[in-house]
């Protein structure tokens, strides 16, 4: 008698809900309103939060490399001519021969110098990219889903990626490759339905992106994308002619307009950072300084280093981490995989997934983005280690499976009518997981160091209360953190107000000191706690106030 008085009650409650569905439909129906109003929301929000939440300081060493690129770019420069003295400011993720520049793909840094060109803060250049993603993201989903779960999608993406997290809250470009892999899967199903220049181009955009970004990621999908369209679009009706003229126009013609000279662009580019068109800075850079490589089946070399703490770091743990990676491979997979899904998804929505994992294995359109999503994840494990942002040119494909499978829950018609009021309270306890999370502290970092990040600020703010350019010299203890660096210097270093150098011994040092003879010098000895004193002058150790 009780379960059947609930019937109407549950009855009324879906109509209820289906009626809500309906208004929502139609008020996102709406779609350049809508694709606008969640590209501007995450940058209104973020400002609006800049009281409470600062804008970020890099302490990451990868962040430093991307801001050194942003600084060459705004300063109108492709690269940097290598310093008389490169060898005392050799850092992570930086070649210093032939040239001196970021190692990294430029996009991340073009993005910096639009920040910094037009606003004089690099991190404004992040904060639009954020927001150009989160439209990219809509306009991407109203070409996979209906209009209201095309919603459902993009405010999942924007409260997992697009408030505070550590895309938004550092300095290391994931937005940079998720715009890229979001206008590649975008165009995908027009690119099927009707191939017209229009999807051909917005995916050729994002294939050059992918390029600039993470090539070699950016590419694996690429190829799965671009594989599936050439098998889908000769099945349309037509003769041969007009279908190799149809996959011609929707893929090949646009594709080829859009590469060659982008194409010829990143050889230019090239050129000017290492000598040689065919060899990127981060293949310079691995020859240079990387013992071990994050493929699996690359053996590692030995190489030469000029100073301790570049061996350890390279050696003593890169190497040393890889080889244990190669040892145990399938094992080392689980916290990448972990990162990844906790970054993207969470536990709630892989739950959700998972048990809907059949009904979107039969869904027409949710099927496709579900089976290239897994054919990129197999792929991306080949790599020894992986990290969210290595996963950024599929971030589109995460969130259209999650409202897929937030779609078929919806639909679920269970037998027993006491099942379906528990469907409401697991959408709406989602939902406040998803909002809850997106302001925790620990969502804006993968990494958190903030007491570097103190510890920094720390000695920064007592260098800028003295007078004049300052030249620090930073020596470190064995207790030092080969993650917590000091030394990275901006594009011009001579005309920096800080220039920061390894010591290399009394000797050495002097030779630096008359190259700059105009500067105050110090002494950073950092072992585990940081100290600086004028240079030579042990006696009188100055701690920062």
């Amino acid at each position: 008698m009780g379960e059947a008085g609930t019937v109407p009650v549950v009855a009324t409650q879906f109509k209820r809900l289906t009626r809500i569905e309906a208004t929502v439909s139609r008020m996102v129906s709406r779609k350049r309103l809508c694709i606008l109003g969640f590209a501007l929301f995450p940058v209104i929000l973020r400002l609006a939060l800049l009281p409470w939440i600062p804008s970020p300081q890099p302490v990451i060493h990868d962040e430093f490399s991307n801001l050194l690129a942003g600084d060459t770019f705004a300063s109108g420069r492709l690269t940097n001519p290598p310093h008389p003295y490169w060898v005392f400011f050799e850092s992570f993720h930086i070649i210093q021969q032939p040239t001196y520049m970021s190692k990294y793909p430029p996009l991340a840094g073009i993005i910096l110098a639009v920040g910094q060109c037009a606003f004089g803060l690099p991190w404004i250049g992040i904060l639009l990219s954020v927001g150009f993603l989160c439209g990219a993201l809509a306009w991407a989903m109203y070409n996979w889903l209906p209009p209201f779960w095309a919603l459902a999608g993009s405010i999942l993406a924007v409260l997992k990626i697009g408030i505070l997290s550590y895309w938004s809250e550092s300095y290391w470009g994931g937005t940079s490759a998720a715009i890229g892999g979001t206008l590649l899967v975008g165009s995908l199903p027009v690119m099927i339905r009707r191939p017209n220049s229009y999807s051909g181009f917005a995916a050729a955009v994002g294939i050059a992106l992918l390029a600039n970004s993470r090539p070699l990621e950016g590419l694996l999908l690429t190829v799965f994308c671009l594989g599936y369209a050439a098998l889908k679009i000769p099945h349309r009706r037509g003769t041969p002619g007009e279908r190799l003229r149809t996959l011609s126009r929707g893929i090949l013609i646009p594709v080829l307009v859009t590469m060659v000279p982008v194409g010829t662009w990143m050889a230019y580019y090239n050129l000017r950072v290492t000598g040689n068109a065919l060899i990127m800075p981060y293949v310079a850079h691995e020859r240079q300084y990387a013992s071990a490589t994050p493929m699996w089946w690359v053996k590692p070399r030995t190489l030469v280093y000029h100073h301790e703490i570049m061996r350890d770091f390279w050696v003593g743990w890169d190497a040393s981490k890889k080889a244990f990676q190669r040892d145990h491979f399938l094992l080392t997979r689980l916290p990448s995989v972990v990162s990844v899904e906790q970054f993207y998804l969470g536990l709630p929505l892989l739950l959700l997934i998972a048990v809907n994992a059949k009904t979107i294995a039969k869904s027409r359109r949710a099927r496709v983005a579900f089976w290239l999503l897994m054919a990129f994840l197999a792929g991306l494990s080949l790599e020894l280690e992986f990290l969210p942002h290595y996963a950024a040119p599929a971030s589109v494909l995460f969130y259209i499976v999650a409202a897929s499978a937030l779609r078929a829950l919806r639909h679920w018609k269970p037998q027993r009518t006491w099942v379906r009021p528990l469907i409401g309270t697991a959408m709406a306890g989602i939902a406040v997981e998803l909002v809850l999370a997106a302001f925790q502290p620990a969502h804006r970092f993968l990494f958190d160091k903030r007491d570097f990040q103190a510890q920094r600020a720390h000695v920064l703010s007592f260098l800028d209360r003295v007078r004049g350019k300052q030249l620090v010299f930073v020596r470190y203890g064995p207790k030092h953190d080969i993650h917590h660096e000091w030394v990275y210097n901006r594009a011009d270093i001579d005309s920096s107000a800080i220039v920061w150098a390894r010591s290399m011994g009394q000797k050495q040092d002097a030779k630096l000191m008359a190259y700059y003879p105009e500067r105050h010098v110090w002494l950073l000895e950092e072992n585990g706690t940081e100290q600086i004193s004028p240079y030579n002058n042990g006696s009188n150790t100055v701690v920062p106030e």
